[in-house]
């Protein structure tokens, strides 16, 4: 019925979230957060806070996508979702998904892995997640020597500021990565202000 993964994936969670102690995955689902402050979450007036137009636009697109989607869910299903379980499975989704190359000559798949998904990020960190196709397990593990008791990071990407808010629900103190995307008419406008032009005008 839908081609998203995450819409698919979060479906399949609140299925065995339902199911209790009687579903397979009950440990795992027992040990995830019961919210997230991802800003899927966010009311109207908490994402103008963010005084950035070009993300706030970008969350509301999404917003308002799954809004249909829920809508869509509640026609066909016959015990659909409620929006709150729809919200929580697909910020668990959205934050806790790997991708991977599982094989095969299909594309990269998406899957969620208990322990591995509970790894902080760090920016400097290296790859340190794959999939082993003999036994056929998704593995964690430490590229460099570690210390016992020191901490194993893996990173969230070489993704911007508004890439980890956005999916994962934070910003961090430093960020490497951290980059603004702006279009053609920014810069323009941009240039216009600092050769001080006015519309229609020339510049000094």
């Amino acid at each position: 019925m839908y081609d998203y993964w995450n819409v698919r994936m979060a479906l399949m969670l609140i299925y065995h979230k339902r199911q209790g102690k009687k579903s397979d995955f009950a440990p795992y689902l027992e040990v995830m957060p019961e919210s997230y402050g991802n800003p899927l979450n966010w009311t109207k007036a908490e994402l103008q806070e963010l005084q950035w137009a070009p993300f706030i636009e970008e969350v509301q697109v999404e917003q308002e996508f799954f809004k249909n989607e829920m809508i869509k869910l509640q026609e066909y299903m016959k015990e659909p979702p409620t929006e709150q379980e729809l919200l929580w499975a697909l910020m668990c989704t959205g934050s806790r998904t790997f991708t991977a190359d599982f094989g095969g000559e299909g594309e990269n798949g998406e899957c969620m892995c208990a322990v591995a998904d509970m790894v902080n990020h760090h920016e400097d960190a290296e790859p340190a997640f794959r999939w082993n196709p003999n036994p056929g397990v998704f593995e964690l593990f430490s590229p460099l020597a570690k210390e016992k008791g020191e901490e194993v990071c893996i990173s969230y990407g070489d993704v911007n500021n508004e890439h980890l808010l956005h999916y994962y629900g934070f910003v961090p103190e430093t960020n490497k990565h951290e980059h603004i995307i702006v279009n053609e008419r920014e810069l323009l406008l941009a240039a216009r202000e600092k050769l001080e032009v006015a519309p229609g005008g020339e510049g000094r």
